[in-house]
């Protein structure tokens, strides 16, 4: 069976990604959607690495509305092999199905932050590891599948001035089957 077709797509995908995520970066850089013209940038950086924090525990709580909270409403996750997930509603009903089938832990430690006005970009890279979750006590089975790979988060800063996650994009490090 080839798989180049779907390869190709998240290619293209993560492309057309790069090209949104410069033009955004172009535009914050030219002061586009920026409230603060004289901030410390070293609070402002503590500011987004704590929001990554709570967003991590907030996956890692398997907690649906506790990982919500965690993200703008425009949010868009890059799910690999998926479509894009765009709005909280879409993220909403992917999580529910997903912290159904199993109890799931991250890392997600980032590698740098680059911010632009109210835009923060951070590349990271990830482990993940996802236990079956067995809801008959009569069923064998379970087990725990680990993954670990690469990401692309962006941060925008809400007009409360929080932090919160407005897109993330992932892909394993395992080659496509």
């Amino acid at each position: 069976m080839n798989r180049r077709p779907v390869f190709d797509a998240t290619v293209m995908l993560m492309r057309r990604l790069l090209i949104v995520l410069t033009l955004v970066a172009t535009l914050a850089g030219c002061g586009f959607g920026s409230r603060r013209s004289r901030e410390d940038p070293e609070a402002t950086l503590a500011a987004i690495r704590s929001a990554h924090e709570a967003y991590v525990e907030a996956i890692n709580s398997n907690k649906v509305n506790t990982w919500l909270n965690s993200l703008s409403d425009d949010v868009v996750y890059f799910v690999p092999n998926q479509k894009a997930l765009v709005g909280k509603e879409a993220v909403a009903t992917w999580a529910t199905r997903y912290l159904q089938e199993v109890t799931t832990h991250w890392t997600k430690p980032v590698q740098e932050f680059t911010v632009a006005g109210d835009w923060a970009f951070g590349r990271y890279v990830y482990t993940a590891s996802d236990s079956v979750v067995i809801r008959d006590p009569e069923t064998d089975g379970g087990g725990t599948a680990n993954d670990s790979g690469w990401g692309l988060l962006v941060y925008h800063r809400e007009g409360d001035g929080s932090w919160r996650v407005a897109r993330d994009a992932w892909g394993s490090d395992r080659p496509a089957r």
